[in-house]
């Protein structure tokens, strides 16, 4: 072909096409549509949630009227056959030319070019007409055109790209080949936008039915293809119910709905696809008229068999499907590229790096590019990766079948990008998926293809789910997830990786931008901790030096995410920043901001293994195992609706056993075993708390059809094992304190709900956590006792009564493992003790096997005293043992209390010498006293100080006590007068000491003791506007300060005073 431009100037064709195809049309009113489920309402837009509000795009949009800025009209256009010679070829267009390819153009189907040059002066145009171009690769130095925003392509048009597939992963090809490469230059792709891309079923539609009621008006072509998006549980390679039809016509329906459309097909559907008030399945249009494929080679070769079994799972999709070679478009070097209307079909290179169906590689700040209103269908590796790129805008787009993450943000720098209203479905992760039957929590590293014998280059797409957010600073909102391992993921990244490795930036520091009006279904099903939104799974560089392999694990990461306002490479700043709205010692804290989030047939509906969450309006139903949502760390959620089982949820599991075929075409029968029957034959529980170091709030929650004496199926384990609310109570080791809160809990459909409100993930042998679990019931809820107002629940389980408080308490779950009871003004706190050196090093993680975390050693914790309520009378029937490892939760009086009580401690081998008590953990409006019987004339110097860090000139760093002159000086204490020794009795002196909440880096504001002095509380929306009470969790502090209480007795081993046990002088309460 020539090297400069023609001196002829060709005017646009016309006539080799005819006119142009219509937009797509608005569908036509039909009032005779009826509802074929007749005792079904029709779920509309605004109905399709019932506390959650799913984003939408809006309205019906058009791109009628005239159109304008059409790039193949402009009047300075050259013929591509003037430039290019017959027969194929690599093809350079001349420099500063404008080359149209329209229907006229010689591009015969048969015809496939070699690389295709635009230079960076020149563009290559489509006109608006039936077009067929197939070629090795297209390199975009220029431009790349067909219409604009104002003038759509309304046409027929495809581009087939053709290309071998290397031998190995690790052999490059130019990113031209068998792609679309934009390098500095501009990609635009206009064609006919339909709305809307996907909606939701309107009504169930069941197996057999050629109609489906959809809640918008969409105005799909006859002829265009359409998903029908799974209801069941497993969604998978090698088993689902995701359907493909074909559009025979649309109509209006508005006598059902103003929205409500009715979709007919050409053939009926082989499923039932649930479509009730709880969650819908969602319809997604595939097809669209501007196409960009990989050739027919781009299959994959080793796709049999299909299904493969072990130990650990009774089926999973086998190790293969990785030969897939499709095409691709990488969007690089400064380029842009506006996408919309465009459907890539077989795109994609499994497992060879940067070779994705649209790719945003590197651009910095790009926010002109986007892609939307597209599709992706039978994507051999992800959908849309955004590479160190921020502003990027991603919006209503449907994508189905794809292997490998589909949304991907990859190195965990990408920021401010915008993801909304895109509907993902049948996600594919590469290989076994992690987790078997194992439902621990820790799973075992994977490795990318840096490390000899790993298949991944990308490690994570072991866990392929439909959008991974390495990077919490985006806008994600609106979207769908169906399927995959989740449907969106949170990795923790604690430095960025890959290319953008050195850029000075903490991805798990980041702070939410949006996650809002997002749902998700049929994920999770691969791990018990997995879960519809999963934050957890670190991804790193296990080289400092070399930064290479790369590692990943998408097990538990201990404090894994760790939202913060400012960039934070370890911790949050504690002190007021600038940029920081907080104040000491939370100034620069941020959550993972969840809000309209519904998750349904799933496992978990939302796990978060990080240190600070907030979530506001959440839906889970139809969940196994659960919980509903597993919240490590700080976390709040204000407004719940938890639906244990709903009519879709099946009797049985329906992708095992002779009564349904495997899918596509696989007769081989699946033996149901217990991975598949374990909705039906394990606990299934609403809400989980655990053991230690956590903080929850939970308010305005409705939990309904959770009794399981009504579920199907529900075996002798299930009905046992399963309740709303479950404590970790196996440890030893890991032991609560203060940790929880509940408000405004409703109790719907469950008729015999008292008798699982609570269990216990163990009971036998009793432990240390099982004994000291309890949380504040703000408003009797959770007790059945509204009139009581705040209510403590606390265990009864091996714990005397330690945790009966009121002559109203009652016992609730089975087996009277609760006790519920009014707290009349009372709260809880908690402290560790330490005393012992010896039985410090005796314990489990300080060099001794003492006092574990195992679910079977807990009977090894030594036993060595009691704790006791004042006014009790009998220590081994009324208190709670104390073990090795003292750390002691329960109720304590309030200001508001009507009497006064104390904890009384009594230690089998007598009084401590020194006594340390930190983690302390006490509102501001409870009076914790503690108590301890010495010998006589023994004198005390008591001691609180704040870290080491604390600044002496600045702020209080250490107080000394003084000595109160009686124990009701203690209850309104002024100055530093915090203890007070009874010697009444002539053979012993009882001690008490106020125990207070202070900073961990202070104990005043000032360098004098102040007794007015605040604890931030962990709280949310909902408890701050209730204005009885300054309702909240202290919020406790790292390990110091430290509160020691130093005796002055005979003592021979340095430990105990001298004589044995004291007395048990358990004192009286009295009236406040």
């Amino acid at each position: 072909p020539p090297t400069e431009s023609p001196t002829t100037v060709l005017p646009s064709p016309a006539g080799c096409a005819g006119p142009r195809d219509p937009p797509p049309q608005d569908p036509e009113e039909d009032d005779a549509v009826a509802n074929p489920r007749t005792d079904d309402r029709v779920v509309s837009r605004g109905t399709n949630s019932e506390l959650v509000d799913l984003g939408h795009p809006g309205s019906a949009w058009t791109q009628g009227g005239a159109s304008s800025d059409c790039p193949h009209e402009a009047a300075d256009l050259v013929a591509w056959d003037d430039v290019v010679a017959a027969g194929g070829g690599d093809v350079q267009l001349p420099d500063n030319s404008k080359v149209l390819l329209s229907a006229c153009s010689e591009t015969a189907a048969d015809v496939v070019f070699g690389k295709i040059t635009i230079p960076a002066s020149s563009e290559l145009i489509f006109a608006d007409e039936p077009i067929s171009l197939a070629a090795e690769g297209i390199e975009v130095l220029g431009a790349l055109r067909a219409g604009s925003e104002t003038c759509p392509i309304l046409s027929t048009i495809t581009v087939t790209l053709h290309g071998t597939r290397p031998s190995t992963i690790t052999e490059e090809q130019p990113s031209w080949y068998k792609g679309i490469d934009i390098s500095g230059g501009t990609l635009e792709l206009h064609a006919a936008e339909y709305y809307h891309t996907w909606s939701r079923l309107a009504v169930t539609a069941e197996a057999g039915e050629s109609m489906l009621l959809l809640q918008d008006v969409v105005n799909w072509d006859s002829g265009t293809e359409i998903v029908v998006t799974t209801t069941q549980m497993k969604d998978s390679r090698d088993w689902h119910q995701n359907e493909i039809r074909v559009v025979d016509y649309v109509r209006r329906a508005t006598s059902l709905g103003d929205d409500i459309t009715a979709v007919y097909l050409t053939a009926p559907l082989s499923y039932d696809h649930y479509g009730g008030d709880e969650y819908q399945a969602e319809v997604g249009l595939l097809s669209r008229r501007f196409t960009i494929q990989g050739d027919e080679t781009s299959e994959p070769t080793d796709t049999s068999p299909l299904g493969c079994t072990d130990g650990g799972y009774a089926s999973y999709p086998c190790e293969n499907h990785l030969t897939g070679y499709g095409g691709h478009v990488i969007v690089q070097n400064g380029a842009t590229a506006k996408v919309e209307g465009v459907r890539f079909f077989r795109m994609g290179q499994t497992n060879f790096e940067a070779r994705y169906p649209m790719h945003f590689h590197m651009l910095g700040d790009a926010a002109d590019s986007y892609v939307r209103s597209s599709s992706f269908q039978r994507s051999f590796y992800k959908c849309v990766t955004i590479h160190g790129t921020n502003l990027v805008t991603v919006a209503r787009n449907v994508a189905y079948d794809v292997i490998g993450h589909c949304l991907y943000l990859e190195d965990g720098v990408e920021q401010e990008n915008v993801i909304e209203y895109n509907l993902h479905a049948h996600i594919h992760p590469i290989g076994k998926p992690p987790g078997d039957a194992n439902n621990a929590q820790e799973l075992d590293d994977i490795f990318d293809s840096d490390t000899p014998g790993s298949e991944l280059s990308t490690a994570a797409d072991a866990t392929a789910s439909g959008f991974y957010v390495s990077n919490a600073q985006n806008y994600v909102r609106g979207n769908a997830a169906v399927g995959g391992y989740s449907g969106y993921q949170f990795p923790i990244f604690p430095e960025p990786i890959g290319l953008s490795r050195d850029v000075a930036l903490t991805p798990r520091s980041s702070h939410s931008a949006e996650f809002d009006g997002n749902s998700c279904r049929s994920s999770g099903f691969w791990w018990g901790h997995a879960g519809c939104l999963y934050a957890g799974g670190i991804f790193e560089h296990l080289e400092a030096e070399t930064r290479s392999p790369m590692r990943y694990n998408p097990g538990r990461t201990i404090n894994g995410l760790r939202s913060c306002q400012k960039d934070a490479t370890t911790w949050c700043a504690r002190w007021a920043q600038e940029g920081c709205d907080g104040e000491y010692p939370d100034a620069c804290f941020a959550y993972l901001e969840v809000s309209n989030f519904k998750a349904s047939l799933t496992t978990i509906g939302a796990m978060h293994w990080g240190m600070r969450g907030r979530f506001r309006k959440i839906e889970v139903h139809d969940f196994y195992e659960g919980p509903a949502a597993e919240l490590f760390g700080d976390n709040s959620v204000d407004g719940w609706l938890v639906t244990c089982r709903t009519a879709n949820f099946p009797s049985e599991p329906q992708h095992c056993g002779d009564s349904m075929a495997p899918h596509e075409g696989d007769q081989t029968a699946r033996t149901c075993h217990w991975f598949d029957n374990r909705a039906w034959n394990i606990a299934t529980k609403v809400v989980t708390w655990y053991d230690t170091n956590m903080n929850t709030v939970i308010t305005d929650a409705t939990v309904r059809s959770c009794d399981p004496n009504s579920w199907p199926g529900c075996t002798e384990l299930c009905l046992e094992r399963s309740n709303v609310f479950q404590f970790t109570a196996h440890s030893d080791k890991f032991l609560p304190e203060f940790m929880s809160m509940t408000a405004n809990f409703r109790f719907e459909d469950d008729p015999t709900i008292s008798n699982h409100i609570m269990e216990f993930n163990m009971r036998d042998p009793a432990s240390i956590a099982g004994r000291f679990g309890g949380w504040m019931d703000v408003d009797g809820s959770v007790c059945l006792h509204p009139e009581w107002g705040a209510s403590i629940i606390g265990s009864n389980y091996d714990a005397g009564e330690w945790w009966y408080i009121d002559d109203e308490c009652e016992t609730i779950s089975r087996d009277d493992l609760m006790w519920c009871c009014p707290a009349r003004g009372k709260w809880i706190a908690s402290f560790t003790m330490v005393w012992d050196s010896q039985l410090e090093a005796d314990l489990d993680g300080n060099g001794g096997d003492y006092c574990d975390n195992s679910f079977s050693g807990a009977s090894n914790c030594p036993h060595v005293g009691y704790l006791s309520k004042f006014g009790d009378t009998d220590l081994a029937v009324q208190s709670v043992k104390v073990m090795s490892r003292a750390e002691v939760v329960g109720p304590i009086p309030g200001v508001t209390s009507s009497e006064f009580f104390g904890w009384y401690m009594w230690l089998f081998q007598g009084a401590p010498v020194s006594l340390v008590l930190n983690w302390i953990q006490v509102h501001h409006e409870g009076l914790l006293v503690l108590a301890l019987t010495y010998p006589a004339n023994t004198n005390f110097q008591i001691t609180f100080e704040a870290k080491s860090s604390c600044t002496p000139s600045n702020f209080l760093c250490t107080q000394v006590y003084e000595e109160a002159t009686s124990l009701s000086e203690l209850t309104t204490p002024t100055g530093s007068k915090q203890f007070y020794v009874d010697r009444s009795s002539p053979d012993s002196a009882t001690l008490f000491v106020r125990i207070v909440q202070r900073h961990d880096r202070r104990l005043s504001e000032t360098t004098s003791w102040v007794d007015d002095f605040d604890v931030p509380l962990f709280s949310n929306d909902y408890l701050d506007a209730l204005s009885d009470r300054d309702w909240g969790i202290p919020l406790r502090p790292f390990s110091e300060p430290t509160l020691t209480i130093q005796a002055d007795c005979q003592t021979t081993d340095g430990i105990y005073c001298d004589g044995g046990a004291q007395p048990q002088i358990i004192p009286e309460k009295f009236a406040l």
